[in-house]
């Protein structure tokens, strides 16, 4: 059926978004934790 189809890619496409989301932000974590070490040592 194509409205099932159509139903199943927007669930893919918006848990992908999620998963990218998740990601990036967990990404910019480890660069500020990253960061505040950084200047742990540089103190």
């Amino acid at each position: 059926n194509n409205a099932d189809v159509r139903c199943l890619l927007s669930t893919y496409i918006e848990s992908a978004i999620a998963v990218q989301q998740v990601r990036q932000d967990s990404i910019l974590l480890h660069i500020t934790l990253w960061n505040n070490v950084r200047e742990l040592f540089q103190a």
